[in-house]
């Protein structure tokens, strides 16, 4: 997965994130396949918020 700077701070952030603002729709299975294939596509920020 790419990495992108953050604006002028020099941090590195992945240029990709999965959003699971309604995950809690899902079932188990539904989110463990869904988790499961965006480790697997390197994913590695999942944002949980719920607006």
């Amino acid at each position: 997965m790419r990495s992108v700077e953050l604006g002028s701070s020099g941090q590195q952030v992945p240029n990709m994130i999965a959003g699971m603002m309604r995950i809690g729709d899902k079932t188990d299975a539904e989110i463990r396949e869904l988790y499961d294939s965006a480790r697997e596509a390197g994913v590695s920020y999942f944002d949980h918020a719920d607006l």
